[in-house]
């Protein structure tokens, strides 16, 4: 099977270097500059379950050429768009597309461009950065990689795919409702984003200054809107995102407050304002994560305005 990867990025190059590692036959698509990083370096790759370094191969836009089983798109949410123009030249009628995108808007979009059974579902956690050299850094020990049919003739591909993406590092999971998986992800990173963000500090600091009742009451609206599309949290996952969103002492921010608290763009829009609106289209309010929405375009107003 042949796997192309879009970046070679932090949840790109780990994954898809995790498999490269094991001799799965994949490459990347990057961009020229990173491209001269793979050139010079190969991929560096920093962890505490492995260091690696190794060749691998890489391809540029507009040079990927066809015969792709596999796609592994691992963007940002916003980039999106960019991401299908420069994969599209790749993609066949036999092409699966696994996305590991936040939230569930790109299901639809992807779909519509290449077809409702190119795309697989799939999502991943994980806390990785690439530094200034090209070197990705994985900052922990989560690697946790979900993946799953979204429709009965997705089956088979699933049945082939399991084995290799079984050869890398990560212990990838394939799952019987991913859909599901997808939902119970996007209800917890919403709540987890809006709660550290509006109160710009840590699960434990916010616990200490007397804010569990807000996260109590955040988690609420998530659950009330996720289980209103058919996709309530099972006990298990809402007791442990309730334990982690609520735990004494925790230092654990999101990805969202890092990228506020390093000036970046971030995934609002996608992730945050798109639950929140999917509420409201069943006319379920929500109070607290709205206003952390109203917040966080604020911000990247002003990031906009001073960039």
């Amino acid at each position: 099977m042949r796997i192309l990867v879009l970046g070679a990025g932090g949840t790109g190059g780990y994954f898809g270097g995790r498999l490269a590692e094991a001799g799965v036959d994949v490459t990347f698509l990057v961009r020229s500059r990173r491209a001269a990083q793979l050139r010079a370096d190969g991929l560096v790759l920093t962890s505490r379950l492995g260091n690696m370094r190794q060749p691998v191969k890489f391809v540029e836009r507009g040079d990927t050429g066809t015969g792709w089983d596999l796609v592994l798109l691992a963007c940002k949410a916003y980039d999106l768009a960019d991401a299908i123009e420069t994969i599209s030249s790749a993609v066949t009628a036999s092409t699966r597309i696994l996305p590991l995108l936040n939230g569930v808007r790109h299901l639809g979009v992807l779909g519509s461009r290449f077809g409702l059974q190119s795309v697989l579902g799939g999502l991943c956690h994980i806390g990785v950065r690439m530094a200034s050299d090209g070197t990705i850094e994985h900052l922990n020990e989560i690697q946790h990689f979900a993946y799953g049919q979204r429709t009965h003739e997705q089956r088979a591909f699933c049945d082939a795919l399991e084995p290799i993406l079984a050869a890398g590092r990560f212990s990838p999971i394939r799952s019987q409702d991913i859909l599901q998986d997808m939902w119970e992800k996007w209800m917890m990173l919403s709540t987890y984003a809006a709660m550290t963000c509006l109160f710009r500090g840590s699960i434990g600091d916010i616990v200490a200054s007397g804010g569990r009742p807000y996260v109590e009451q955040a988690l609420d609206e998530a659950v009330k809107v996720a289980a209103a599309h058919g996709h309530a949290p099972r006990p298990q996952f809402l007791a442990e995102t309730y334990a982690t969103l609520t735990e004494d002492g925790s230092k654990n921010t999101s990805s969202m407050l890092r990228d506020v608290r390093a000036g970046n763009r971030i995934e609002v829009e996608q992730v945050l304002a798109d639950f929140v609106n999917s509420g409201a289209r069943l006319d379920l309010p929500c109070p607290l994560l709205s206003l952390a929405v109203v917040q966080l375009r604020a911000y990247e107003r002003q990031r906009s305005a001073s960039s």
